[in-house]
């Protein structure tokens, strides 16, 4: 190979490295734009729409956008309920469109009694029946009305041998969850959250008290 073989070998070399760091760098801009777009407009939308209207005052917990596939994590919160409160509402909006979110160990605890019993109803759904403690709503305009893909599952629990799994391709669908309080408390919350997928996704959770 002579030596003009070679300056042009590189220089195309070179090119092709331009080429893939300029790609990575769109990308990771789009990327930004979109979850700050979300951000600021789209997320008022999840949190107050018409599967809230019985939410007085609906409080994002968490919001997480377009995550890389991940293993179970504990997410904990302290909730200070109002006065006037006579129910503390838990509600988790998922969206997932190559995959599903696994949730489970859902627990609320009253901080005041200090006791062990758990103050929601069947937070590791091992009742297998999500009628009983949950009510469920799916929040889209899609015309093209996407299959319903939210459920009791066995394959993937945190502990025991069921959880709730949801793989909503368009809009959010809403588990919903509200259970008596004694107002002024304050309430421990904590659940497991599992991400199956990489791509496009969405979690949001919201709590009234």
């Amino acid at each position: 190979m002579d030596s003009a073989e070679k300056i042009v070998l590189g220089a195309a070399a070179i090119i092709v490295i331009i080429v893939v760091i300029v790609i990575s760098v769109v990308y990771t801009v789009l990327q930004r734009q979109a979850q700050a777009a979300l951000s600021s407009n789209d997320l008022t939308a999840y949190i107050y729409n018409q599967c809230t209207t019985n939410m007085q005052n609906p409080t994002l917990l968490l919001t997480l956008t377009n995550q890389d596939m991940f293993d179970y994590r504990q997410f904990s919160y302290s909730i200070s309920s109002s006065v006037i409160s006579t129910k503390l509402t838990l509600a988790f909006g998922f969206q997932h469109q190559t995959d599903f979110w696994g949730l489970d160990d859902i627990v609320a605890f009253d901080t005041y009694t200090k006791t062990s019993d758990s103050t929601n109803l069947d937070g590791s759904f091992e009742s297998n029946n999500l009628t009983m403690s949950y009510s469920q709503c799916r929040l889209t305009t899609d015309k093209n009305n996407y299959p319903f893909l939210s459920q009791i599952s066995w394959d993937f629990p945190h502990l025991g041998n069921c959880y709730y799994t949801d793989g909503t391709q368009s809009g959010l669908t809403y588990l919903i969850q509200s259970f008596p309080i004694v107002g002024g408390r304050t309430y421990d919350v904590s659940f497991w959250l599992q991400n199956n997928g990489n791509g496009q996704n969405l979690a949001v959770v919201l709590v009234d008290a």
